[in-house]
């Protein structure tokens, strides 16, 4: 058996990309490890959720472990680790004393958040709000989601606001602003953002994730975070089961997926990374 373990609902849809993903594959969608009879080659699938560590090691083959997904969603423990291996992240404060006149403007943030729910930006030290820790504010009008399996670019998205919307310091779909795929892409760029991606994966553990990476007015990459449960569309979900069904060796192909085969051809940009000239170069 292979299980999907996810959450059931969220704030803005009846079913998340975890039970969707789930039913395209015919796998079972849990919520909960709590009561399952866990036999001998049985695979769990974590969609970004933790919950029951200690049950990883019962499981024929996980993707995605708990301890891995816990340092994800720890903003700032997620943050600390990579900006210990040399990934530029913005400057980070935890003490409101760390602040001084040339720190600001900064984001203040919490270490666990979803969908930039925490942020609040913040001007000068009298309008300080209390929070976990502060990264300083990036300015940028580019913003990519790298989304990464097993040491590979799968896709890559930029980041850009509805049409009408006024542009909001958190790029996120509640503020107005989607994910697309089809846009011009900046092959010299985002050529040097496939090894910073594949690297933050790596060092979180996971075996998967999304990298949202935006890029300053100086030209200059800063990770923001890399999500273990990334929001997907219908071609995103074809994509990650292509992927998840590939890396665990079930027989399948391209043209089992309506939307992947729609995308063929050397000049679209839908088209996964590896089926065009972007290659990864991330190792183990």
């Amino acid at each position: 058996m292979i299980y999907v373990l996810g959450f059931l609902e969220s704030r803005l849809y009846q079913h998340t990309t975890s039970y969707k993903v789930a039913r395209i594959n015919n796998f079972k969608f849990i919520n909960s490890l709590k009561d399952i009879n866990i036999k001998d080659n049985d695979v769990l699938i974590r969609y970004g959720n933790s919950d029951y560590e200690s049950k990883d090691v019962l499981f024929y083959k996980v993707i995605n472990r708990a301890e891995s997904i816990r340092k994800s969603k720890n903003k700032l423990l997620s943050s600390l680790l990579l900006k210990q291996h040399n990934i530029p992240i913005p400057e980070i404060f935890t003490n409101t004393s760390d602040l001084n006149k040339k720190s600001f403007p900064v984001l203040r943030r919490l270490k666990f958040h979803s969908r930039g729910s925490d942020i609040i930006f913040i001007k000068s030290k009298k309008d300080i709000v209390e929070g976990d820790y502060y990264s300083k504010f990036i300015k940028s009008d580019l913003e990519y989601r790298i989304h990464v399996f097993s040491n590979e670019i799968i896709r890559i998205q930029k980041k850009v606001p509805r049409k009408g919307i006024r542009k909001q310091f958190v790029h996120n779909f509640e503020n107005g602003y989607l994910l697309v795929d089809n846009f011009e892409h900046n092959i010299l760029l985002e050529r040097n953002l496939v090894p910073l991606s594949i690297r933050c994966v790596q060092l979180l553990g996971l075996d998967f994730g999304a990298v949202d990476i935006i890029i300053s007015k100086d030209h200059k990459p800063y990770v923001l975070e890399v999500n273990s449960a990334p929001r997907l569309n219908l071609y995103g979900r074809e994509l990650y089961s292509f992927y998840l069904k590939q890396y665990l060796g079930i027989v399948h192909s391209i043209y089992d997926y309506r939307r992947l085969r729609m995308n063929q051809g050397k000049y679209s940009n839908n088209l996964p990374i590896k089926f065009r000239d972007i290659k990864s170069t991330g190792r183990k």
